[in-house]
């Protein structure tokens, strides 16, 4: 079957209120559903006080997506940082998975903190998320590979 192109897309964002591991799982555990029906793969990092996610899927499924987590009351300070097309997808196996990472903390607060973070730092991050997510312990995998 051949590679359909996917929309990906990468944000940061602050933790709003009392959020932990606990309630990190339990969201990825909900996404995990989701997203199979939709066709969305992706992982979360959370540090404790940031989230950054990266996701991808079809277009027409991941903007409707996006537009609601960027009001999802969990979060402020709400930060898109790219969102391209790509020919295949980065995280064909998860329908979303969770990467627990407080030493992102200060890079994720630095992206958002800044006016306009520069391409360079965004991919700094973006690649210490992917290095992580292949040398850590990843919760939460989903027991059943990613539907497509």
């Amino acid at each position: 079957m051949p590679q359909v192109p996917v929309l990906q897309v990468f944000y940061v964002s602050q933790v709003s209120g009392v959020f932990g591991v606990p309630q990190a799982k339990r969201l990825v555990g909900q996404a995990q559903l989701l997203n199979r029906r939709s066709d969305i793969t992706g992982l979360l990092t959370f540090t404790g006080s940031y989230f950054a996610q990266f996701f991808e899927g079809p277009a027409a499924t991941v903007a409707p997506l996006l537009e609601r987590i960027s009001r999802d009351g969990r979060h402020c300070r709400f930060r898109e940082l790219r969102r391209q097309q790509a020919p295949q997808r980065e995280f064909p196996g998860w329908s979303m998975a969770l990467l627990e990472s407080p030493q992102l903390e200060s890079e994720l607060a630095e992206l958002i903190g800044q006016d306009a973070p520069a391409d360079e730092a965004i991919s700094a991050a973006l690649d210490r998320i992917r290095r992580d997510s292949q040398w850590q312990t990843v919760s939460d995998l989903p027991t059943r590979p990613a539907a497509g």
